[in-house]
Order: C-alpha cells, then sequence, then structure tokens
C-alpha cells in the first residue's frame, strides 16, 4: 500500500520541478498581442500561435541546434573512449579504482568557469602557435570543456556497466590466454553495447546542456543552443526565449526517450542479466 503515496510525492515532485516550468513557457508561447479599434493593445493566449511559434523556433534556431549535436557528440564520443578504459580497469573495486573515482569527482566538483579559464589558459601558451589556431578555427576547446563535463557520469555509468560481467566467464577467457584487453574488446563491450550506448547517450544529453564551461571557449561563429539561450534571455524577448528552451527540452526528451527505449529493449532480450 505505501507504494501509492511514494508515487503520488515523486508524480508531485515531477509536476513542480518540470510540469510548472513548462507550462509556464507555453503561456509564454502562446501570447498574442492584437491592436483594438480603440488604440489599445489586448494580449491573449492562443494555441494556434504556441505551434506557430514553436515551429518558427525549430527553423529559426537550426543552426544553434546542429553546433549543439556536433560539438556535443564529438564529446560524448571521446567521453565514452576515455571513460571505458578507465572503467575496466576500475572494474574490481581494489586500490586501481581509486585514481578513475578521484578523477570523476575532481570534475564533478570543478566549476565550469574556471574549467573554461583551465582551457584558455591552455590553448594560448606563447610556444603553441598550432593550439592558438585551432582554438580560434575549431571547436577543439568547446570540445574538451563539454568532454570534461561529461566524463564523470559517464565513467561511473561504464563503471557500474562493467563490474555487472561474470567474473567466471573472464577467468575462463584468461585461462584460455585472453588479456586484460581482449577481454574487454572480446567478451565486455559485446555483451553491454546496450548499456554503453545507454551511458554514450546520457553524456550527449549533459554535453548539449552545458553552458558554464563552455562559454568562454568558444570560437568565432559558433553559438550552441545553450549560448542562444543565454543570450535571448539578456534580450527579454519572452516567446522567442520561450521557444528556444522548449527546443532545447524536445531535444534532450528526444535523448532521454532513447536512452529508456534502449533499457527496457535490453531488459527484454536479456532478462537474465543483472541489466
Amino acid at each position: 500500500w505505501w507504494r501509492w503515496p511514494q508515487f503520488a510525492c515523486v508524480l508531485l515532485l515531477l509536476v513542480c520541478l518540470i510540469g510548472v516550468p513548462v507550462l509556464n513557457l507555453l503561456m509564454q508561447l502562446g501570447i498574442s498581442v492584437e491592436q483594438l479599434p480603440d488604440e489599445t493593445y489586448q494580449r491573449t493566449w492562443q494555441a494556434i500561435h504556441a505551434i506557430e511559434m514553436l515551429g518558427y523556433s525549430l527553423w529559426e534556431f537550426r543552426r544553434e541546434v546542429g553546433w549543439s549535436l556536433l560539438t556535443s557528440t564529438v564529446a560524448a564520443t571521446i567521453a565514452m573512449a576515455v571513460a571505458i578504459p578507465l572503467a575496466w580497469l576500475a572494474r574490481d573495486g581494489s586500490w586501481r579504482a581509486w585514481p578513475m573515482m578521484f578523477f570523476a569527482a575532481l570534475l564533478f566538483a570543478l566549476p565550469g568557469p574556471l574549467l573554461g579559464l583551465f582551457l584558455i589558459w591552455s590553448f594560448n601558451g606563447p610556444n603553441w602557435a598550432w593550439l592558438n589556431f585551432l582554438y580560434d578555427r575549431s571547436i577543439l576547446a568547446p570540445t574538451a570543456a563539454l568532454t570534461l563535463r561529461a566524463l564523470p557520469l559517464v565513467m561511473i555509468i561504464a563503471w557500474y556497466v562493467l563490474r555487472s560481467i561474470s567474473q567466471k566467464t573472464l577467468d575462463a577467457a584468461a585461462l584460455d590466454g585472453a588479456g586484460t584487453w581482449r577481454q574487454l574488446v572480446l567478451i565486455a563491450l559485446p555483451q553491454r553495447v546496450i548499456p554503453l550506448i545507454a551511458a554514450w547517450l546520457v553524456g550527449l544529453a549533459i554535453a548539449i546542456g552545458d553552458l558554464s564551461a563552455s562559454f568562454l571557449v568558444l570560437p568565432p561563429g559558433t553559438s550552441p543552443i545553450s549560448r542562444r539561450i543565454f543570450e535571448e534571455v539578456h534580450y527579454g524577448v519572452p516567446d522567442r526565449v520561450a521557444g528556444i528552451t522548449l527546443v532545447t527540452m524536445l531535444l534532450t526528451s528526444a535523448i532521454v526517450l532513447a536512452t529508456v527505449a534502449l533499457f527496457a529493449w535490453y531488459r527484454q532480450a536479456r532478462p537474465s542479466s543483472a541489466w
């Protein structure tokens, strides 16, 4: 019986955290101002206007969405490439797990602006002309910032995923001559490819939503959707702010639904697995 009160509490929390802001954005998006015959103005809310503004925002900010997807996809991929070997070395939870845990905790605690300042200092060294060029003419700097922001959670998820591999299977492979890295490539990754894809999607969502770390290192002409939201908020145009914010929410919601669908499919395909 206690599940229903808990469900009601969780549902109320979700309504407060998600439902109220989304409803406010929809109200801002659908406001239409009309001039009356007596030269006064009337503000009304129209559903058709909200739909039109959402479609306009999807088209108007398509370039920003493209930049966000490009940098975030590259950052999530690099984060996964770094996280998998570190998580595999720390899989048994012994002393070898401490470096990964310390690294993850450090990145979790590091403020985004401080990370951006560190990247600026790294790329603007006087003896590294090629780094100066990449800093001004490529997405290397924002991609590095997004990678470091997504890496901690991706590492923790990958560590948990790889820990679920049966030790008996790995011991049998070791008896047949498979080393540590062959076990990872030939046994662990094929068995846990779906959960690792889900971890990649989590890193993608984190990278898309980041602003504090990447804002300081964006090169000229690069404007991801998080930066455009920041600018629109300061311009003070409510319907444009609501439109671009809802576009971002739709984008991240699609990633969340893809992650949930992957987990649901994986549980049905492998009901005996720990995942």
